[in-house]
């Protein structure tokens, strides 16, 4: 408890990135995955690792954004909390069994955070003939993400091989 103590007294000299970093490491602690408490209840909670991807993959297009909110992303596209929490715990389900494969190990935050840019690049390259890449509507398109790794990579969703993409030696 002591060392708790320290720690909490340590909290207000990070600076803004260790706070961030600090953020990151307590949200993947476990795989992706905190429970909060609601109403005494444990509910879990997935951290998203779609939108980290989608930011870098725009970025890499020459497209920048900062001061992203869960608030701005709500007015952005209204449905992204739902469809992305649907599509990350099937996405995630996928990767523990191709994981499961060669290891007993969890899925680490590199993991899914390189799954989430693999994801993004695949919806960007899906989309682009269709109108100009922005946030707004690579938000409000999450839904195909699945579609999107169809396409570029066929059938590795389907026969477990979706582990390649990220390096998982399957």
């Amino acid at each position: 408890m002591s060392e708790l103590k320290q720690i909490i007294g340590k909290l207000p000299k990070l600076t803004k990135a260790e706070r961030q970093t600090l953020r990151q490491a307590l949200d993947f602690f476990d795989g992706g995955k905190t429970k909060a408490a609601v109403s005494g209840k444990e509910k879990v909670v997935v951290h998203d690792w779609l939108i980290p991807g989608i930011i870098a993959e725009l970025r890499r297009r020459g497209l920048e954004y900062s001061g992203l909110s869960d608030r701005r992303i709500a007015s952005m596209a209204p449905d992204y909390e739902e469809e992305s929490k649907a599509l990350m715990v099937s996405l995630r389900q996928k990767l523990i069994k191709a994981k499961a494969l060669t290891s007993k190990e969890r899925l680490t935050h590199a993991e899914l955070e390189g799954f989430g840019r693999v994801s993004a690049r695949a919806l960007a390259d899906y989309l682009q003939n269709t109108r100009s890449l922005n946030l707004k509507f690579m938000l409000g398109n999450i839904s195909k993400v699945p579609d999107a790794l169809e396409a570029s990579y066929p059938s590795y969703l389907a026969c477990g091989m979706v582990g390649v993409l990220i390096g998982l030696k399957i």
